[in-house]
């Protein structure tokens, strides 16, 4: 498995959850652009949490790799799936029940951190 940088982090979510691109069709500049990709990872995420089982194979291999990310020592790497997912999980009853289920220790963290920030807004 190929180790994820912030350089290749687009290209191994669209490897790793393809369909991915069948949500989205991204541009050139958007492929350019790490945070507008997460953004919309969240987006569809969010769409399949609540349309499909928790266990779902797109479901869960999103998740994979999310907690991948949340392991890697580049906070930059932590941080794409942190602000293009986390923060759309937190407004969603059921996205954050299944984020605190499907997510690894240092995801779970991290999003219960964002859940507070937003909910001291």
């Amino acid at each position: 498995m190929t180790k994820i940088t912030h350089d290749n982090a687009v290209q191994e979510l669209l490897n790793r959850v393809p369909e991915l691109k069948s949500y989205h069709q991204f541009d050139e500049f958007e492929l350019s652009e790490p945070t507008i990709v997460f953004d919309k990872f969240g987006d569809f995420l969010l769409g399949k949490i609540k349309s499909e089982s928790q266990g779902d194979r797109v479901i869960k291999k999103s998740f994979d790799l999310i907690n991948e990310m949340q392991d890697s020592e580049d906070p930059n790497v932590q941080n794409l799936p942190q602000v293009g997912v986390f923060e759309v999980l937190v407004g969603s009853k059921k996205g954050l029940e299944v984020g605190e289920k499907l997510l690894n220790q240092n995801g779970r963290e991290w999003l219960n951190k964002i859940k507070q920030d937003f909910n001291s807004q």
